[in-house]
């Protein structure tokens, strides 16, 4: 929508960051595959070290080197 827009004109640019990129998962349930698509997540945790992947909800069925639960 238009107040949207005009709030992200009004932001500076992002700079590119160093280091691999970090993903957020955001559900109230991680846990359920009708709000979380689990599958995509799970390819995502099979990038290992080329990602950091971070998730926020309940009951995080995701666990891997790579993954940082916040609950």
């Amino acid at each position: 929508d238009m107040a949207t827009e005009a709030i992200l004109a009004d932001l500076p640019p992002v700079r590119e960051t160093q280091g691999k990129p970090k993903i957020a998962v955001v559900a109230h349930d991680l846990r359920y595959d009708g709000k979380t698509n689990q599958q995509l997540v799970r390819e995502m945790m099979a990038l290992g070290d080329k990602i950091e992947l971070h998730t926020f909800g309940k009951f995080s069925p995701f666990t891997a080197g790579n993954v940082v639960n916040h609950g």
